[in-house]
């Protein structure tokens, strides 16, 4: 892993206001077993349960490794979370553009929801703790890059597969943001305004917007001939986002030795 600077254009996709997600519903978690879906698993069970169950394993490296280690035992400073923002950065605005570039798609209309994207606020935040000049002081890594190609081939390959990557970062959001947004602001004793990333203020209630995204996500996959592709990229997804949290740990562990030379 390297670093090199990068200039990451401060677009997005126009956004054209849908109907909020409803505040009706409430989670139902359930626990499965990691691996392969078996033949015709399918038909008993909804998406999201089937990428639960095939990312089990990766989902709990993902809360155990890399930067999301250090801010949830409190152990990252400010450098670490804006580090991991800027590289969080590229793959939103992948994933956001491609979700508006396919908008009339028949399994994607329901889940292009403006409320739930991210790249404005993490912009938003990236300039509250660094300044304008954020791109200047926080490197672009190769991971970050991947990640953010990744999700343009895919979609480029299936638009469907997009399904995966809004399962694995807006249900990532909704249900451990509320953690990290209280972590970041008693450790980096940060205010609202530095907090945009893990806010939804459009969604109100975020375990309810969370079940409503979870309902859509099965409804979307229910019209599809054929789920694996789906199932299969959400493994992808968490595999690319350890990369990029790994990578900012160790970026971080760089760029503080060089400031104490």
């Amino acid at each position: 892993m390297g670093l090199r600077p990068a200039a990451i254009q401060a677009s997005f996709p126009a956004l054209v206001p849908r109907p909020p997600l409803t505040q009706n519903c409430r989670i139902m978690v359930i626990e499965t077993s990691p691996g392969r879906v078996a033949d015709g698993a399918t038909a008993a069970a909804g998406l999201c349960d089937l990428m639960r169950q095939h990312t089990r394993e990766l989902h709990m490296q993902a809360e155990r490794s890399g930067i999301i280690r250090e801010l949830l035992q409190r152990r990252a400073d400010r450098l670490g979370h804006g580090l991991h923002l800027r590289n969080l950065l590229p793959a939103y605005k992948a994933l956001e553009a491609n979700l508006e570039r396919h908008s009339g798609h028949p399994v994607l209309g329901e889940v292009r929801q403006p409320a739930l994207y991210r790249g404005a606020a993490i912009l938003s935040d990236l300039v509250q703790l660094f300044g304008p000049d954020w791109e200047d002081r926080l490197p672009l890594l190769d991971e970050a890059v991947a990640y953010a190609k990744r999700i343009d081939a895919a979609t480029e390959a299936d638009p469907a597969r997009l399904l995966a990557h809004a399962y694995v970062r807006y249900l990532g959001d909704l249900n451990g943001g509320r953690i990290l947004r209280d972590l970041m602001a008693k450790a980096l004793e940060l205010d609202d305004s530095a907090l945009s990333y893990f806010a939804f203020p459009q969604l109100g209630n975020s375990i309810a917007a969370a079940a409503d995204l979870r309902a859509i996500l099965d409804q979307a996959g229910s019209r599809l001939p054929d789920q694996t592709s789906v199932i299969d990229e959400a493994a992808v997804a968490f595999r690319l986002s350890i990369g990029v949290s790994e990578a900012v740990k160790a970026a971080a562990i760089q760029l503080a030795a060089r400031a104490g030379e």
